[in-house]
């Protein structure tokens, strides 16, 4: 009977696919979050680890039958490609910024629209409520999650957040400074607020919460 490749038995396909997909996963990180809330994305990673897990578990078995069987006779070297590819899927997945990535897409994709819900708060056309949250017309949905941003006035003059994602007591997105003034760290609601880097001299990417 003749021995199936490496390809064949479907543990290639299998690493590729799980790799492909927790890209993915990282690179939409904050859509999953606006779907699934805090409450149910760790279930996606908890699912996405087992599947790595079980890749693993997989290509090492690969690895130890090219060990006993010895490695280099044969072509059974073949059998350590899993494994490296499985290794190499993980670490691409460590050291690239996908949700980086994501964010500069989001923000200049959303910069037009985002600029004129500016325009439409400085006019009043748009107000804050409770808490100086003010819910978005459906043109501008897009531009924050949660369909609202956040507004506050102060000495350096008007501040707005559009959430990328929000939980109790917590928050991060873009920040546009008014005066181009780099926000306080209690500049909503008393909450820490943390720059984690600025974008031009108007906009500010923003962590509030502890």
């Amino acid at each position: 009977m003749k021995k199936r490749s490496v390809w064949q038995s479907g543990i290639v396909r299998y690493i590729i696919g799980v790799s492909l997909g927790l890209w993915l996963i990282r690179l939409l990180h904050f859509v999953w979050l606006d779907w699934l809330t805090w409450f149910f994305l760790p279930l996606l990673w908890i699912g996405s680890a087992i599947a790595v897990l079980i890749g693993l578990i997989w290509a090492i078995s690969f690895w130890v039958r090219a060990i006993q069987k010895g490695s280099f006779l044969n072509q059974r070297w073949r059998r350590f490609f899993p494994l490296l590819l499985q290794l190499l899927g993980l670490v691409i997945e460590i050291i690239v910024p996908f949700e980086q990535f994501w964010l500069t897409a989001n923000f200049y994709q959303n910069l037009a629209s985002r600029q004129q819900v500016i325009a439409l708060v400085q006019s009043n056309q748009i107000r804050g409520g409770m808490n100086n949250i003010a819910a978005l017309p459906p043109a501008y949905h897009h531009t924050s999650i949660s369909k609202e941003i956040q507004t506050q006035r102060g000495e350096n003059g008007l501040y707005i957040l559009f959430f990328t994602a929000r939980v109790f007591g917590g928050a991060q997105g873009f920040v546009y400074s008014e005066q181009a003034k780099i926000p306080d760290q209690n500049l909503f609601l008393g909450y820490r607020l943390r720059v984690e880097h600025t974008i031009d001299s108007y906009w500010y990417y923003v962590t509030i919460g502890d």
